[in-house]
């Protein structure tokens, strides 16, 4: 019985010899890896063994879950949140480029640090420049019930000149190809951009200047790859169109 139960077994010890030619490289690796790997099985051990008082907190927090996903206004919140992203989308398109192109948040604060930097004997208060308008100028910024915009007209006096009006709107951040033009404070006011006023006064209205104005001194000449962009504001009230300078 012995002779004929090593004559079945003969097969599986070929083939086992030849596995075990195969892993004598392995084995001469594990070896050589066996000092690194021996300190993160026992580590492991030790990581195991908390396992059970995990998982007993854990099972309260999928408790929790599945609590939180049966509730009836669970998906009412996730479809609000969606209509929330769709409602922002158009708005960061227009809003990102003035920071990661003009780094506007980054100027405003510095302005804002300088407004309240006037040293008082109780320490600093903010700057105020008193503006005072023409009173021989009708419809001046002072006036009640103006009827039309300020555009001169009246004499200069010591409290002020002529008043027109500057009155631009959205101004941008970026061309419609994605190029720096950092409206806000590069530039003072044109005297007159005011396409679509039939009486061609003295009046800067229109949203956008001519040109590109470029980036700021620490912005970008044009928007990050992959940004998506828009010049004009996607929501809210529709400015004219302006040819040549939207």
């Amino acid at each position: 019985m012995s002779t004929q139960s090593l004559v079945a077994q003969q097969p599986l010890l070929t083939d086992l010899t030849t596995f075990g030619q195969y892993m004598t490289p392995a084995t001469h690796s594990l070896e050589v890896a066996l000092p690194v790997l021996n300190p993160a099985l026992e580590q492991g051990t030790q990581v195991l063994g908390r396992t059970p008082a995990l998982n007993a907190r854990l099972q309260q927090t999928m408790q929790a879950l599945q609590t939180l996903a049966q509730a009836p206004g669970t998906n009412v919140g996730l479809n609000a949140l969606v209509d929330t992203v769709q409602t922002l989308n158009p708005m960061v398109r227009y809003l990102g480029p003035f920071q990661t192109v003009c780094d506007d948040w980054n100027y405003w604060w510095t302005y804002l640090s300088e407004h309240i930097s006037e040293a008082t004997a109780f320490g600093f208060a903010q700057r105020v420049l008193l503006m005072q308008s023409n009173p021989t100028q009708t419809n001046n910024v002072s006036d009640q019930g103006a009827t039309a915009p300020v555009n001169g007209g009246g004499a200069d006096t010591p409290l002020g000149g002529n008043q027109y009006l500057h009155g631009e709107v959205y101004g941008a951040a970026v061309d419609s190809q994605g190029n720096a033009d950092c409206e806000t404070g590069q530039r003072g006011y044109p005297k007159k951009l005011n396409y679509y006023d039939p009486q061609g006064r003295d009046l800067d209205t229109d949203s956008h200047t001519p040109g590109d104005q470029g980036p700021t001194f620490a912005g970008r000449a044009h928007v990050p790859a992959g940004e998506t962009f828009t010049r004009a504001p996607q929501t809210g009230p529709v400015t004219p169109s302006v040819p040549g300078n939207n």
